[in-house]
């Protein structure tokens, strides 16, 4: 969402948007439909380790 790879942010969000829909519509994984979860880490490998211990919680 920020850092130095931002420009390419709402180019993949876009795709992972189709791809969920397209796994969602032909029935989940398993059965279960699943979410995108979008968190910035302004390029930061310490924030994206952060955010990671934090949503596996």
């Amino acid at each position: 969402m920020s850092g130095e790879n931002s420009k390419l942010s709402s180019s993949g969000i876009n795709g992972l948007d189709i791809a969920i829909d397209e796994i969602n519509h032909s029935g989940g994984i398993k059965g279960r439909q699943i979410e995108l979860v979008i968190k910035d880490t302004e390029d930061s490998d310490e924030k994206a380790m952060k955010l990671d211990e934090t949503f596996n919680k």
